[in-house]
């Protein structure tokens, strides 16, 4: 587990040790499609100048393009992606256990969050989940499903191309309705969790890709049956924390 996380990590700070950005790059996209960028000149309430690559200077009227980015609210790169630093956004994620030879087990988690970013460098979010684990218990397999709901923090360690970031969560995990439908009492929720590393790639529009490794944990109680390998009912009153490697893949719209 801890080979995966530095083996992540590695690959994230390669990545960005090669990208640079320019703070003072403007980008403006145009109801008709076109889009222009280059360095801010000057700007007042609505006027802004800007010098594109090929040397020509225009005017751009805020007030009559679909979209504007510059360096107060978006990390702008010359080849026209971005990333922004500042107003809300929902992610939409799909995570599964990154299952080595020591835990085969399998997890399968959907998540949707709504969040605001405070700075360029810290998000914070709250989110609801549907997640499925196996587990085991006295030896025996079983499978588990989780309603979570939680908070989750984010800080960008690194604000180039990709972006860098420590994330974690914490909040509950209700124990789904029909997971025993005849011991409804018998399958406890608990204490869910996550905390690990990610990153977040610029793009030309405003959904971007982001991939994360987290360390997950929830927390669940009761009791499940079993039958032996000759046919006899075992019951096993299990109290256990569900811990393993996730790996998410996302989509960030903002």
């Amino acid at each position: 587990m801890r080979i995966k996380f530095i083996l992540f990590f590695s690959f994230v700070v390669f990545s960005n040790a090669y990208n640079q950005d320019n703070t003072e790059l403007a980008l403006a996209k145009y109801h008709n499609g076109s889009v222009y960028i280059g360095e801010k000149i000057s700007e007042n309430n609505s006027i802004v100048e800007i010098r594109l690559p090929t040397g020509d200077t225009i005017t751009v009227d805020r007030r009559f393009v679909s979209e504007y980015y510059d360096n107060s609210n978006s990390r702008i790169f010359s080849n026209g992606k971005y990333i922004r630093n500042v107003g809300s956004f929902w992610n939409v994620t799909l995570g599964f256990n990154a299952a080595d030879s020591e835990d085969e087990r399998v997890s399968s988690h959907l998540g949707v969050q709504y969040g605001y970013r405070f700075s360029p460098r810290l998000s914070l979010s709250a989110g609801l989940a549907f997640e499925f684990n196996e587990a085991t218990a006295s030896g025996f397999s079983f499978d588990t499903q989780f309603v979570p709901v939680y908070a989750y923090g984010r800080y960008h360690f690194f604000t180039g191309r990709p972006q860098i970031f420590g994330f974690g969560r914490l909040g509950y995990g209700f124990a789904s309705e029909n997971q025993e439908p005849d011991l409804p009492e018998e399958f406890r929720g608990g204490v869910n969790a996550m905390y690990g590393l990610g990153v977040v790639f610029a793009s030309r529009s405003k959904s971007k890709w982001l991939l994360s490794l987290g360390h997950y944990i929830q927390n669940t109680s009761g009791q499940e049956f079993f039958l032996d390998p000759i046919g006899n009912e075992i019951r096993t009153r299990f109290d256990l924390t569900i811990q393993r490697l996730i790996f998410t893949v996302g989509l960030e719209i903002n």
